[in-house]
């Protein structure tokens, strides 16, 4: 099986002598290896790979590596008309996605299991597909690929875990917690009670594709494709046969602890629903004057243009 490796050499886990230790791997199993050096010419980078016609492409970065492949691949009519099998490496500081739909392990040894499999045509037996999805009308950019649309709250969040924690060398679930936990301190503690860091509503707009509307202030808005998110998280209910989760949070202070750990992981039934909907569509519009975040990256969303976000490619994965 023709296999191609691309490396994101600034990713978490591929510093210091992993990222030689994978490279050599994957030429030991004569697979073709890339290096990411330019993320303004990574449509280059991915064109050269597709001229090598390959049947599986293993992507070693984090999140946002994947984000950003992703949205080459399936906005470009070149690689949506021969998609390679993808398999994705956990090596960034967050690999949300890839634990949830593909590699577990970050250890270069896989490839030589993958190897393996390849070579005795057995592959197929661990494969599955998912959606990405896809999220138009950003500022000045075409659309964009992921697996994680997140506003208001989680895209606060995302910032704060990037700018702070990882600085800090806190990264992964434990970054999260640490600064989730310092933003409900001080929100149950009345310190900073009109702030309350990143668990302040804004105005939001939003019209799924079923005709529901939800306006007004609205503590976040999360939509994805996946099973679970950080911290193992699961904040979906009311779900029907479509593949795009979506949750809404409005302004809420009432058991506040309490309604944060259902949203999370407890008894859905109990949150009330005019304050918390959840619910599977083919997609929805969003109004909003501030950033959202895709798979850990940014971008500005302004009210004039509303964003358009709905199911992208079904991708083929790898999952060991």
């Amino acid at each position: 099986m023709k296999t191609a490796l691309i490396v994101n050499p600034g990713a978490r886990r591929n510093r210091g002598g992993m990222l030689e230790k994978l490279k050599t791997t994957a030429r030991n199993a004569r697979m073709d290896v890339f290096e990411i050096t330019d993320f303004a010419a990574l449509g280059d980078t991915l064109g050269q790979i597709l001229d090598l016609a390959p049947e599986l492409l293993i992507i070693s970065g984090g999140d946002g590596t994947v984000h950003g492949i992703l949205s080459h691949l399936g906005e470009d009519q070149r690689f949506t008309a021969a998609m390679p099998l993808l398999a994705l490496f956990p090596h960034g500081t967050t690999n949300v996605t890839a634990k949830d739909i593909s590699l577990k392990s970050p250890h270069p040894r896989l490839l030589k299991r993958i190897a393996h499999l390849a070579e005795s045509k057995t592959l197929h037996e661990h494969t599955h597909t998912r959606h990405s999805l896809r999220v138009e009308n950003l500022v000045n950019l075409p659309p964009q690929h992921g697996f994680i649309f997140g506003a208001g709250a989680v895209s606060q969040a995302t910032r704060k875990v990037q700018t702070d924690s990882n600085a800090k060398g806190w990264t992964g679930n434990a970054a999260v917690g640490k600064m989730l936990l310092g933003d409900i301190l001080r929100k149950i503690s009345g310190r900073d009670p009109s702030l309350g860091g990143m668990l302040t509503p804004q105005p939001m707009h939003m019209k799924a594709r079923s005709g529901q509307i939800f306006d007004g202030k609205t503590l976040t808005i999360i939509a994805t494709t996946l099973n679970r998110l950080v911290l193992g998280a699961r904040p979906f209910w009311n779900q029907g046969n479509h593949p795009l989760h979506i949750t809404r949070v409005g302004d809420f202070r009432d058991r506040f602890l309490t309604s944060l750990y259902r949203i999370f992981y407890g008894d859905k039934s109990k949150l009330p629903a005019e304050i918390f909907q959840s619910f599977s569509d083919e997609g929805f519009d969003l109004k909003l004057d501030s950033d959202i975040v895709i798979d850990g990256e940014f971008y500005p969303a302004r009210n004039s243009a509303p964003l358009k976000v709905t199911l992208g490619p079904e991708f083929r994965f790898l999952r060991l």
